[in-house]
């Protein structure tokens, strides 16, 4: 009887050992993307906050005076309207300090008499304005004590460095009144512009929020507009394009696909991983894609000869129990790439090459990632034409030499601007991610 249970217990032994080698072991969790220098922005909610800030100076009553090509007077009612078909719209007037205005009392921005405040305070705004909310400053873009640099420096903590937009639209207006600190001494100026387009002033639509706030804002804005005068628009945010361009393999014609082929063995958390195994580890691998490059509306102009190149390698360390695999970037980058554009009517087709020699360029026997990234920096980045054209610069000007056409320091403002933008975030257009399983 002992020897039949001792059998039994070995018979049950040898199954479960038999049953525990066929029970298959976890699959190991995808590969996720390294950790990108670019954040994806929030969604846009369904209803927006959008919180207009009226400059009520008295440099601003000008616009309400002649009905000539007037697009300032309807605009309370504008803003109000769009504002209040895209969510709730609230409206608050500044000159040193920020209001709130009560109920349909906005309206009255379309008065002379509404314009009473003799100090502009652009940074009130900004100590108030809630990064939530779509904000919009409508504005001469003058700045008591010309303090933009102090601006600029709140812009790029509040919205910049948290990846957010800013936005301007620009328009021409009839204009007749008082045009204030002008040139080195602060000269004031009368000016009437009658009824000649060519003499309407600027004013502007100063637009801060998330990306798809800023953006949602232009499109239904630029829907909505019969202008009665010039209009423009800038846009300073990182997210040049409308999502980051991906180089495709599939791309390629078999001639630039050297001493590579694709593959599929290993699993992939993001569909912009791209598996390659190498033929020959001795030999150099080679890289031709095509692509296509598509700027948002209104974004800054790049500069396309001077796009940098980065080139980044990485080694997936394997995870235990209790800690997860990562990307470890590798230090020595033995890669060559060249971008250039395709000269065509667009300027928008562009070949990406790759070239590197696998056996001093990957992590030997681990899983490799080499990484190529197209990304803007200041050189690169171009403000549009119209704001040089609409600058009057900040220099003493005779009053014979004056044009109340433009807008004082407008350069200067959009130059800070992007300095304070470009040296906030890290931008990314473009990009090719290979996976190689060097194990």
């Amino acid at each position: 009887m002992k020897n039949l249970q001792a059998t039994a217990m070995s018979l049950v032994l040898l199954l479960a050992v038999f049953l525990s080698g066929c029970i298959p072991s976890p699959e190991p969790p995808p590969l996720p993307m390294p950790p990108s220098s670019q954040v994806l922005p929030e969604p846009l909610p369904e209803r927006m906050t959008i919180d207009v800030y009226w400059d009520a100076t008295v440099s601003m009553q000008g616009f309400t005076k002649l009905a000539a090509g007037n697009v300032y007077r309807t605009l309370p009612d504008t803003l109000g309207d769009l504002g209040g078909s895209m969510g709730e719209v609230r409206f608050f007037r500044f000159g040193e300090q920020v209001t709130p205005v009560e109920g349909r009392e906005y309206r009255r921005f379309s008065n002379p008499d509404c314009y009473t405040e003799l100090i502009t305070s652009f940074g009130s705004v900004l100590n108030m304005a809630d990064p939530e909310h779509l904000s919009i400053v409508v504005t001469d873009l003058f700045e008591s004590d010309a303090d933009w640099s102090n601006v600029t420096q709140k812009l790029r903590e509040k919205y910049f460095a948290n990846h957010m937009a800013v936005g301007i639209i620009g328009i021409k207006n009839s204009f007749n009144g008082e045009i204030f600190d002008v040139g080195l001494n602060a000269a004031k100026f009368s000016y009437n512009s009658g009824d000649d387009p060519a003499r309407f002033r600027p004013f502007y639509l100063f637009l801060m929020g998330s990306e798809p706030q800023v953006r949602a804002f232009l499109e239904q804005w630029e829907e909505r507009q019969i202008p009665a005068g010039e209009i423009q628009y800038v846009v300073f945010s990182e997210y040049f394009t409308s999502k980051i361009m991906t180089f495709r393999l599939a791309d390629a014609d078999a001639k630039g696909k050297n001493n590579l082929f694709e593959d599929r063995r290993l699993p992939k958390a993001d569909d912009r991983l791209q598996e390659v195994s190498i033929a020959n580890r001795d030999k150099n691998v080679e890289i031709t894609i095509p692509g296509n490059l598509q700027q948002y509306p209104h974004a800054c102009t790049l500069i396309k000869d001077k796009l940098e190149k980065h080139v980044r390698i990485f080694a997936w360390s394997e995870g235990d129990e209790n800690q997860q695999g990562n990307w470890q970037q590798q230090e020595g980058q033995n890669a060559d790439v060249t971008f250039d554009f395709v000269n065509d009517e667009a300027g928008n087709n562009c070949t990406l090459k790759l070239v590197f020699l696998p056996n001093s360029t990957l992590p030997p026997g681990r899983i490799g990632l080499v990484q190529v990234q197209i990304a803007p920096s200041r050189q690169s980045v171009d403000l549009p034409i119209w704001i040089s054209d609409w600058d009057m610069g900040n220099i003493d000007i005779s009053p014979e030499l004056f044009d109340g056409a433009k807008t004082v320091n407008l350069k200067h403002i959009a130059d800070s601007l992007k300095d304070s933008l470009m040296a906030a975030v890290q931008p990314t257009i473009a990009e090719l991610d290979l996976l190689i399983d060097g194990r």
